[in-house]
């Protein structure tokens, strides 16, 4: 897999987990179902995600993760455009 392909998986997956947060969904099922993607959004290894995980309920652990994910994705959208305008 190309950097771009990884780049892009990962930008799916962030757009998975939100529209999981974002769900009615309860926090238990919120939290198992955004987890489970964590595993994969590690595994493209996109730098490294660093978080406080409060380990004190799935609302906690689950907002801290998801907002952490999207501050990450957001400077690598802000890289990419970067590049992007550089390009003649």
């Amino acid at each position: 897999m190309t950097i771009e392909e990884k780049i892009l998986r990962y930008l799916e997956l962030v757009a998975l987990v939100n529209k999981i947060f974002d769900s009615t969904s309860n926090w238990e099922t919120k939290h198992d179902l955004i987890f489970g993607c964590s595993k994969e959004i590690e595994e493209l290894a996109i730098g490294r995600l660093d978080y406080y995980h409060p380990d004190s309920s799935y609302e906690a652990d689950t907002n801290a993760y998801v907002f952490a994910l999207n501050f990450q994705a957001g400077e690598i959208k802000r890289a990419m455009a970067n590049i992007l305008a550089q390009i003649p």
